[in-house]
């Protein structure tokens, strides 16, 4: 196993310019492997037991200017893709997003702000004080045992969610944020991918941002599934040869009854669903009997 963590691990030095960098980074990542709590760089220097004088410098990592987090993601996605077997349907890799609320102590870190539980759980509050994640992972792995290998996250909410563009979908929330960060995932890829979403990005937004990234071979980058909201409202075309039946019958705009586009709806509501639950007014009362009433009677 340590072999072939190396192994991965040793393919990012290209990433970085300088030779200490990448000792920094690899010393990171093992890290953050074998630790068994979540204390930072306490974590790291508590579980690996290095001298206790590498825990000033190692902050000093994360602000180097020898290595840039983009490209590093970058390269990342890249691997993932050539390294693990992915799950395709339809020849598309499927991407898995969804968001994270994690609850911190101090109110003065960088990123955190109220949040609204949105859990089911009556034992936690309805407000906390914390970082709201939003992450994309691709499914790997074979068709009998699969798993989700994480891509990349971001901080859609709090101060460092202004530093993530938002190419499409307009003004940003965390719907627009997800649907990005997912756009931008499937074009690192290379591939055009499947995402599923939980039923909270069920939203016009998400539906319209995805429809507006297409790849240069005019296809669409990204096709969403998710489960609809339960206020969601279907309607049905009535098949031509229904419609077929009433043609003699169906009126103009202009005329005295009611418009086409009407009785094609009325006729669709009364096919379509319980007749008991359709209401026997004047215009479906007027379709049943295909009378035709004059304006007199109308107005009457």
């Amino acid at each position: 196993m340590i072999s072939i963590i190396e192994s991965v691990i040793s393919e990012f030095r290209q990433c970085f310019s300088r030779d200490a960098a990448f000792s920094w980074f690899s010393i990171v990542i093992f890290g953050l492997i074998i630790r068994f709590d979540h204390h930072g760089i306490s974590s790291i220097i508590r579980w690996l037991m290095p001298d206790p004088a590498c825990y000033d410098p190692m902050p000093r990592f994360f602000r180097a200017s020898s290595w840039d987090s983009e490209e590093l993601l970058n390269y990342w996605i890249k691997t993932s893709v050539s390294r693990y077997p992915l799950i395709k349907f339809n020849g598309r890799p499927l991407l898995i997003g969804d968001g994270i609320k994690i609850a911190k102590e101090s109110s003065k870190t960088p990123g955190v702000k109220s949040l609204h539980q949105d859990s089911e759980n009556s034992g936690r509050g309805e407000y906390i004080s914390g970082h709201h994640f939003g992450y994309a992972g691709l499914l790997v792995g074979r068709p009998e045992k699969t798993f989700c290998l994480p891509l990349q996250g971001q901080i859609h909410e709090g101060v460092g969610a202004r530093r993530h563009d938002i190419k499409i979908g307009g003004e940003p929330t965390m719907v627009t944020r997800m649907a990005n960060l997912v756009i931008r995932t499937a074009e690192q890829t290379g591939f055009p991918c499947y995402v599923t979403l939980d039923a909270c990005f069920s939203t016009g937004p998400a539906f319209l941002t995805f429809g507006e990234a297409v790849n240069d071979n005019g296809e669409q980058s990204v096709h969403l599934i998710t489960r609809a909201k339960n206020n969601y409202v279907g309607y049905l075309v009535p098949e031509d040869s229904l419609l077929g039946k009433y043609e003699g019958w169906l009126r103009t705009a202009s005329s005295d009854c009611p418009s086409e586009g009407v009785v094609r709806s009325v006729i669709q509501a009364e096919f379509l669903s319980s007749l008991g639950k359709v209401p026997a007014d004047r215009t479906l009362r007027m379709i049943r009997g295909r009378g035709r009433e004059t304006s007199s009677d109308i107005a009457a």
